[in-house]
């Protein structure tokens, strides 16, 4: 760790910047944190001095990761290392984030041709963009009977069929087939499609947002 120092303090007088003593200080510690993982120790001693603000805990408030926060920038500060890397801070960000907003799938140049589809799995949710005749339509590709994957892949097709039962779907997710189903009284094929998701066009990008509330 010492030579790691040396060498970055070394290229610093070399280059003819100046280092301050409280910066070598600080490239001390940042090197020990690359061995045993104190970042947010270190960050709280850079950050005591220079705020009268609680410097907050490694375990997150995950009502809001971040609440630290500041907005006014005389007081502002590094959020610190676990924001960056904690499994808990990254679900709240899907939650909170990514899923309110919306996200790019594919170029719509992919998708030209009547029958061309596109699959990919957005946040762990798996999506088919497709066009039809009317457009583009985002769906899911879970199929509404036992859960199977309908389509993979990109290319071109008229419909989707589930190689479980057999269900079949149109390129705008209308279920179009259910073996066996028309002998039951309360089936509703109309209330059984793939399962559509809010999708805009923006500078060539087809984007989706899997919350369906977030304005266009």
């Amino acid at each position: 760790m010492a030579a790691i120092v040396a060498r970055m303090v070394t290229e610093r007088w070399s280059a003819g910047v100046a280092v301050p003593k409280r910066s070598v200080y600080w490239l001390i510690d940042v090197a020990l944190a690359v061995r045993d993982d104190r970042f947010a120790v270190i960050w709280a001693r850079r950050t005591r001095n220079s705020s009268n603000h609680e410097v907050p805990s490694v375990s997150a408030d995950l009502q809001n990761p971040y609440s630290m926060v500041e907005a006014v920038q005389s007081v502002a500060r590094s959020l610190p290392r676990h924001v960056y890397v904690d499994p808990a801070v990254f679900r709240w960000d899907v939650e909170h984030v990514l899923k309110a907003g919306w996200l790019p799938i594919a170029r719509a140049s992919e998708l030209t041709n009547v029958g061309d589809y596109r699959s990919v799995d957005l946040l762990d949710t798996p999506l088919v963009a497709t066009r039809d005749a009317n457009g583009l339509h985002v769906l899911s590709r879970v199929c509404r009977h036992r859960g199977m994957p309908v389509i993979a892949g990109q290319g071109n097709r008229s419909d989707f069929s589930c190689p479980y039962h057999l269900w079949r779907y149109a390129l705008d997710g209308q279920l179009l087939f259910a073996p066996a189903m028309e002998q039951s009284k309360s089936f509703d094929a109309s209330r059984c499609g793939l399962q559509a998701v809010a999708n805009e066009q923006w500078g060539g990008w087809l984007f989706a947002n899997l919350s369906a509330t977030a304005p266009p």
